[in-house]
């Protein structure tokens, strides 16, 4: 019996055949490995043209292989009948180690390992806890072991495993304090900076406080602490170990000479088996509290503290609690694994390609993330000021970046839309106070330290879209509209700003960097995010605010129509250029709102173009995927494709096409492609847009309830608001009506109500509308003949609303 049969592991290679890095293209991305929080976040990076043959690693069994050396300070070896085996992280002892496979799944990275007598799996598990605040907030990642004899005979077994002060913290922190204890069942090692500056990292963005545990179960286990050379000479001479009897601490610092770290090393004795009959589990953490910094234009000023502490004041408790957790842990991740495999397979995706990268993106988006809270009076904390914060990974250290969230976000609305909240909630909070007309573009631009300033930029359209647009995903894929009702103030600004800036974006940069004005993506953006203002209008009884935003998003895409179409229906990168082409990314924001916005022949005419767009003027979009647009027909961006790939879900040919495409550059998210096929690229956590197609297919929205009575002074919608909910799918159904028509909304019958009226427990439900041009003498000229690049004089023109009559049906 072989060892992968023995553990099951057939069945999971079968769930994720993609993952297997033999199958994945040599523009690999890195890869995860203790992956939970924007500071416990390690990864390595594989070599360029890495080709794993069947049975063995061409190259990489030597003192300078990838495995040995290229891992970041953290050590794994084992000890089979008293010989030590390098896994990973020492080149002293190579002996027979070969590296078989490779698996990545969203939540696992699993290297397979054939080792003299014995084959090994070494795991590193972060898990994803979607809907668990609780268990998201802990900053703890698994590292475990799997052992079996290749031929049934038993061995004498031991693991090593160990990690080093460099492996979590800033290069200047030198001294170090330890403590190695034990608690319930386990052991661990306490490290943390001898002098520790909270809020402060270093150059390479590792931080200057906190306090990193290594730990596993006491029952076997025995304990070096030194510098690596030693832990390990230690090991393998099969000295005598420490077993811990009381807790024991110290201080070490960095070696001047050879600027080598100090190790803290765990050994698990498992005795002589033939097979483990469950995992050796270690678990590591990275404890920071404080863990952000939030200040504001309105006077807050508060030091954030994990959330986790509501449940946890003992770090001791915690780990214990970890490390008995692990079997539910994995059942959990194994469970959400499938889920998205299956609804994958639903959605008619290639499933290996696909699957190759949602297993790259998922955890860089969820470890971008620290779930924070304020401390509450006499040492209570308040769970209900919770908060979420992302750092910008792989990118640069900006904090809550509105573009990148704007791409993640149908992650979180598929796996975990409560997080979704819980980060847009610090951007809409700082708001208060400020005067500036649009969006903010993030939290500032040095995590962990949000201090929101109300920065001026030239991405208000973009932002205040986006802000707009995720407001309402929200919304009506919980049917929980506390956000619309405490921030209703600064989303009509919001809207009231993109009535000004939408339709001509003058000014303007959108989240890809293209920065001329007449955008034809960009506005299209615009129009679906008045859309949805018209619609959060509407749910919280701001009738008049409903009718001026649904009746303007109406007469913009009128305009836009006429300007921002090819003669072949594709998508102009600006007005009138017929020469031009977009990628046309925001289409999917028509397709997630539910806003019906565009034809479905608008859309297949879009995708029947895209299909033969070539980037660099050389590689099909099978070879790499599609370029943002004929400005810069090298750039590819995954998550803007991703977008595009999600809209093309009645066009399954070029759906997989872009997937495919994706698929040979999986890890990471922007890259440049010369004619020669070299590349340039970067990470993100805006990989989270791997969702997207997932978001479109997880069910259908809900009616949007208003919860509590603090809704600003409104009119009370008339009782037709709870009889409509089940002709809006008819009425939905229906497409685009005939003539000069598009599809809005409805603006509700309104009645006075006295100013004690609330809509607390109200449900709203939207409706659609029909606009028509009247045939009066202010009827403008028709907007095909638009020809000035200054077109201030048509905006204002065609935003007088009295050219139009709308009618209730």
């Amino acid at each position: 019996m072989t060892f992968l049969s023995l553990w099951s592991f057939v069945l999971l290679l079968a769930s994720y055949p993609a993952a297997i890095l033999a199958q994945l293209p040599k523009s690999l991305g890195p890869l995860p490995l203790e992956v939970r929080s924007p500071y416990l976040n390690v990864w390595v990076t594989p070599p360029r043209n890495w080709d794993i043959a069947s049975g063995s690693v061409s190259g990489f069994n030597n003192g300078q292989s990838f495995l040995h050396d290229g891992f970041p300070n953290q050590t794994a070896l084992i000890r089979v009948d008293g010989v030590a085996y390098s896994m990973f992280g020492d080149s002293s002892h190579p002996n027979g180690t070969n590296l078989q496979a490779v698996l990545v799944t969203p939540t696992r990275t699993i290297f397979s390992f054939s080792i003299g007598p014995v084959e090994v799996n070494a795991t590193f598990f972060s898990p994803i806890e979607p809907g668990d605040l609780l268990r998201q907030s802990l900053p703890f990642s698994y590292l475990y072991f799997n052992v079996a004899s290749k031929g049934g005979s038993e061995h004498d077994i031991q693991i090593y495993a160990s990690i080093d002060a460099a492996t979590l913290f800033a290069a200047d922190s030198q001294n170090f304090t330890w403590t190695t204890a034990t608690k319930g069942e386990s052991i661990y090692h306490a490290v943390e900076p001898q002098d520790q500056i909270v809020f402060s990292e270093d150059i390479e963005g590792r931080p200057r406080w906190g306090t990193a545990y290594f730990a596993t179960e006491a029952v076997d286990a025995t304990f070096i602490v030194g510098s690596g050379a030693s832990a390990i000479g230690t090991f393998s001479a099969q000295d005598t170990l420490q077993r811990l009897q009381d807790s024991q601490t110290g201080q070490v610092e960095t070696n001047s000479s050879t600027n080598a770290s100090p190790s803290f090393a765990l050994v698990r004795d498992l005795g002589t088996i033939v097979a483990t009959t469950s995992p050796v589990v270690f678990a590591i953490g990275l404890i920071q509290d404080p863990v952000v910094l939030y200040n504001t234009l309105s006077g807050v000023n508060e030091d954030r503290i994990p959330y986790y502490r509501a449940n946890y004041t003992d770090d001791a408790d915690l780990i214990n609690d970890f490390l008995s957790d692990f079997p539910g842990a994995l059942t959990r991740a194994i469970a959400l694994e499938a889920k998205i495999q299956s609804d994958a397979a639903d959605a008619a995706f290639f499933p290996n390609d696909y699957m190759g990268l949602v297993s790259f993106s998922a955890r860089l988006v969820y470890a971008s993330i620290v779930i924070t809270v304020t401390p509450g009076l006499e040492g209570r904390v308040d769970t209900s000021s919770a908060m979420a914060f992302l750092r910008n990974l792989g990118t640069d250290t900006r904090i809550n970046v509105v573009d990148t969230l704007f791409a993640a976000f149908p992650m979180f609305m598929y796996l975990d839309p409560k997080l979704g909240a819980l980060l847009l909630e610090p951007l809409l909070a700082s708001e208060t106070g400020l005067s500036m007309p649009y969006a903010m573009m993030d939290l500032g631009d040095k995590y962990p330290n949000a201090t929101a300033g109300g920065i001026i930029h030239n991405k208000g359209l973009e932002e205040s879209a986006d802000m707009v647009i995720m407001v309402y995903a929200y919304a009506r894929a919980t049917g929980n509209g506390s956000l619309i009702q405490r921030y209703y103030d600064p989303l009509k600004r919001w809207g009231e700003y993109l009535i000004q800036e939408t339709l001509y974006t003058q000014g303007q940069t959108s989240a890809d960097g293209l920065n001329t004005d007449n955008q034809a993506n960009l506005a299209f953006k615009g129009i679906v995010a008045l859309r949805a203002m018209a619609e959060m209008s509407a749910a919280v009884g701001q009738f008049s605010d409903s009718k001026t935003f649904g009746d303007t998003s109406a007469v913009y895409f009128n305009i836009w129509e006429t300007l921002a179409l090819g003669s072949d229906q594709h998508l102009l990168a600006t007005y009138g250029d017929q020469s031009s082409w977009s990628l046309g990314y925001n289409y999917f924001a028509d397709l997630w709102l539910q806003t019906h916005i565009l034809s479905k022949a608008t859309f297949d005419a879009q995708l029947d173009f895209l299909s033969n767009t070539k980037v660099s003027g050389t590689f099909d979009v099978a070879n790499v995927g599609v370029a943002l647009d004929s400005f810069r027909p090298s750039n590819v961006t995954t998550s803007w494709n991703i977008f595009a790939a999600a809209s093309a879900n009645q066009n399954k040919a070029i759906q997989n096409s872009i997937i495919s495409g994706l698929h040979g550059h999986t890890g990471w998210n922007q890259l440049i492609v010369s004619s020669g096929g070299e590349s340039v690229f970067s990470q993100s956590p805006a990989l989270g847009a791997i969702f997207a197609p997932l978001t479109l297919s997880s069910g259908p929205f809900l009616p949007i309830q208003l919860v509590d009575s603090s809704t600003p002074s409104a009119d009370r919608p008339s009782s037709k608001v709870k009889k409509i909910a089940g002709a809006l799918g008819e009425l939905a159904a229906g497409g685009v009506i005939a003539g000069v028509v598009v599809l809005g909304l409805i603006v509700l019958r309104r009645r006075q109500h006295s100013a004690q009226a609330t809509l607390a427990n109200v449900t709203w439900v939207p409706r659609v509308f029909k606009l028509e041009l009247l045939p009066s003498s202010k009827s403008r000229t028709s907007m095909n003949s638009y020809t000035s690049s200054k077109p201030e004089k048509q905006e204002k023109a065609w935003k007088n609303l009295e050219d139009y009559e709308f009618e209730d049906i």
